[in-house]
């Protein structure tokens, strides 16, 4: 599985997430043998001020931003020299160049920190990456702050869906390549949760109709699992919940999960919104990385070989 990822995107400002994003990247870039770039932007409206406070200007203003990048990659990645990798700093809308150099590169992985900085002039906190996972033409990951690498415990929700199926396949390239134990989880959504939901909190329900339930569902796995001829040893179960991030998160505390894998169908309109709460309930509540897999983002990134601009 050396060829799991060929280029790897790591954007940095300098917060704590960020430094936590490379060093996930930069353990993925050498295990996998991909190229990593290591991008950081000063934004616009940042460099058009120094433009006119220095007489050096924009030009300075990036060879600082150049220097500090270099420091910081630096600490964060001592193994550097084992990685087939690029630092740059450029001048930009920090959402929109990142798409373009996705297009760029045909890469296959952006990393970014779960929450970024905090500067007047930069995106709140977790607003690019949810942005970028809602948009990006390719898998995401955005990890919090203090993460070990490399991960040891990977949590994959599946819905027998193709997209999960692909989300699947993904968790066990990255068990592959990283040594971590896969586990498989479906949340459930028995009709008898609705009913309670719906006023009726004190509906009986036969534990032969829950256990007869609980069987199909662990069937159904079984023949999901089967059909994609996946060789790998990985856990199992089912869990009823009326919510499906919830029973996510829940999955993930409970067995110390590092790595959360989602399936993201990309949609747009309200779809789309749908989509960013249930990732955005997870980033936040989930105490590890999440990364979001898109089953057709080879082929967007082909068809849309079209430019972002501001």
């Amino acid at each position: 599985m050396e060829d799991v990822y060929r280029t790897i995107i790591v954007g940095v400002d300098f917060s704590a997430g960020s430094r936590s994003a490379l060093k996930v990247a930069g353990d993925l870039a050498r295990r996998s043998g991909a190229v990593l770039r290591v991008l950081h932007y000063v934004h616009l409206e940042i460099a058009e001020e120094h433009r006119e406070t220095w007489k050096s200007g924009l030009n300075e203003v990036v060879q600082l931003a150049s220097k500090e990048l270099e420091r910081f990659v630096s600490a964060a990645l001592p193994d550097g020299d084992e990685i087939n990798m690029m630092v740059e700093a450029r001048v930009g809308h920090r959402f929109v160049e990142l798409i373009n150099l996705i297009h760029e590169t045909d890469a296959d992985l952006l990393v970014l920190g779960a929450h970024g900085d905090d500067h007047r002039y930069r995106q709140a906190p977790g607003l690019l990456g949810m942005k970028c996972i809602r948009k990006a033409p390719c898998e995401v990951m955005l990890v919090p702050n203090d993460v070990a690498t490399p991960f040891e415990q990977i949590l994959v929700g599946i819905d027998y869906s193709a997209n999960s199926a692909t989300a699947l396949m993904k968790a066990v390239e990255m068990g592959s390549i990283t040594g971590a134990k896969v586990h498989v989880v479906h949340i459930s959504l028995p009709p008898w949760l609705f009913l309670m939901d719906a006023g009726l909190p004190n509906v009986e329900v036969p534990e032969r109709a829950r256990r007869a339930y609980l069987r199909h569902q662990e069937s159904e796995m079984e023949r999901f699992i089967e059909s994609l001829s996946c060789r790998c040893d990985f856990d199992f179960s089912t869990l009823e919940r009326k919510d499906l991030a919830t029973g996510l998160i829940e999955c993930q505390k409970e067995m110390a999960a590092d790595l959360v894998v989602i399936g993201n169908r990309g949609r747009t309109g309200a779809e789309l919104a749908l989509l960013g709460s249930f990732a955005e309930r997870v980033v936040r509540d989930a105490d590890c990385s999440v990364l979001t897999v898109k089953q057709d983002s080879g082929t967007k990134r082909a068809a849309q070989g079209r430019k972002y601009v501001a």
